[in-house]
């Protein structure tokens, strides 16, 4: 199984890609953490400065080193794989439909859509504290995910089944209904 999470900044899609790692052994890419991490941008091959102006700006990374990345270690995996960040901008539609393209035909393919409200969003980038959620920066992260980002959602192809999951609510309650609609259950924990 692949599951790309989609939604705004702050809507918790960190946290529910390591609740799938812990709970349902999913090999877990935070594409935002990653790219945080110099050892393992510099292993992929991205320019530091790069990811530095971006991740200070706010803006998206667009590299297609990663995306290489990507639809390499992606299919490679022998557990199921949650993805957050890919595809996160046009130039990465592509790639992630060539990869969904080339699994194999038995492979579920999610993009899980979190949801949540603009002052939701803003106020947890704020309480979360990284350096790209200043308090300047919540308006324009959200403008890029509603001008940029959403969009891509319709344009995945069509063998990735897109699932709506209010991300508002308590984190435990997202689990539950997340482990529900995918179908997951406790003994298929790996």
């Amino acid at each position: 199984m692949l599951i790309t999470l989609f939604g705004p900044p702050g809507v918790g899609k960190t946290t529910v890609g390591d609740w799938l790692a812990s709970e349902y052994g999913f090999r877990h890419y935070a594409l935002g953490r990653l790219l945080r991490d110099p050892v393992a941008a510099a292993r992929i091959g991205l320019d530091l400065d790069t990811i530095d102006a971006a991740i200070r700006s706010g803006r998206t990374i667009r590299s297609p080193a990663l995306w290489r990345w990507l639809n390499t270690v992606l299919p490679s995996s022998s557990v199921p794989v949650v993805v957050d960040g890919y595809p996160r901008e046009p130039g990465a539609l592509g790639p992630f439909n060539e990869l969904v393209r080339a699994l194999p035909a038995g492979n579920r393919v999610v993009a899980l859509h979190l949801t949540c409200s603009p002052q939701i969003s803003a106020q947890r980038m704020i309480a979360r504290g990284r350096s790209d959620d200043r308090p300047a920066m919540p308006a324009r992260r959200l403008s890029q995910y509603d001008s940029v980002q959403l969009p891509l959602l319709s344009q995945l192809g069509e063998r990735v089944k897109v699932i709506e999951v209010d991300g508002e609510v308590d984190r435990t309650v997202v689990a539950r209904k997340v482990a529900a609609l995918l179908d997951l259950a406790p003994a298929q924990k790996v």
